[in-house]
């Protein structure tokens, strides 16, 4: 494992509502910090149920008075089904960060050494804004679309109370996406992610001289490999797998997440169970 990135002012939390009671967002609980009840922002929303009263949560000062929240929650603390103490990513927008760490330093064996990087990169006549375009010292060109991870499927004899997850069906931990919220069941859980993924399938087949890739990060330390969610969003995750036979290039790796650090621990698989 190697350290990426380390944090010099994460403080330790605990969270008492979300959403707030004060200010009623979804993207806002109260926090206990220091014996004070303060707004926290919560970028990835209750994170499926995680992110809840008495949850202890890793939070960062954002130091902008034109905010209504002084701090961020960039962790989460969870108890693992094999009853171990995990801590979970829970900002979105620090996937891409940590990723444009990795591919500066070179840490990633499915990419030669980068030489240009631009980020929200916008392709020809396509609508979505993707979120590297790199060049390689072998002179490749490729877009790249980060995608963030933060949870995991479950044994059904261990299923979490609070909220169903997927079943595993293998003896490996899977981290697993898309999960969230559906207005209606059979819609795909992001619109968003759909559309990333339908482009890159698109780029793949009409541009030779650029490679699309795409890549799940996933921000905890405890899975054994990656599968799409295909319980949640079978459309996404059916399109996934029809993409991988393809030959798009999608990839996940794994992060070890600490309020002193965050270490890269390597790729893992992909497994289309």
């Amino acid at each position: 494992m190697k350290v990426i990135f380390k944090f010099n002012n994460i403080t330790l939390a605990k969270v008492v509502n979300r959403p707030s009671k004060k200010i009623k967002s979804p993207y806002l609980a109260d926090i206990i910090i220091n014996d004070e009840q303060v707004l926290a922002h919560s970028p990835g929303l209750g994170l499926c149920g995680f992110i809840a009263p008495e949850s202890i949560v890793g939070v960062i000062s954002n130091d902008c008075e034109s905010r209504k929240s002084k701090f961020t929650i960039e962790m989460v603390k969870i108890i693992n089904d094999d009853n171990k103490s995990v801590w979970v990513g829970a900002n979105p927008a620090t996937s891409n960060l940590y990723f444009n760490i990795l591919i500066e330093k070179n840490l990633l064996s499915f990419l030669p050494k980068t030489t240009f990087i631009k980020r929200e990169y916008k392709h020809e006549n396509y609508q979505s804004r993707f979120d590297f375009y790199i060049e390689t010292a072998n002179d490749k060109k490729f877009i790249i679309e980060v995608k963030n991870v933060p949870l995991v499927d479950y044994p059904d004899d261990k299923m979490p109370k609070f909220r169903k997850f997927p079943s595993r069906k293998c003896s490996t931990r899977n981290a697993i996406f898309p999960d969230g919220y559906q207005a209606k069941k059979g819609e795909c859980v992001s619109p968003r992610a759909l559309k990333h993924l339908q482009e890159l399938l698109a780029i793949k087949k009409n541009n030779k001289n650029l490679t699309p890739m795409l890549v799940f990060v996933v921000q905890r330390e405890d899975c054994g490999g990656f599968t799409p969610n295909f319980e949640k969003d079978p459309k996404y995750s059916n399109l996934l797998k029809k993409a991988i036979e393809e030959g798009l290039i999608v990839k996940a790796i794994m992060l070890k997440m600490d309020p002193k650090y965050v270490k890269f621990i390597k790729e893992i698989p992909i497994n289309l169970i």
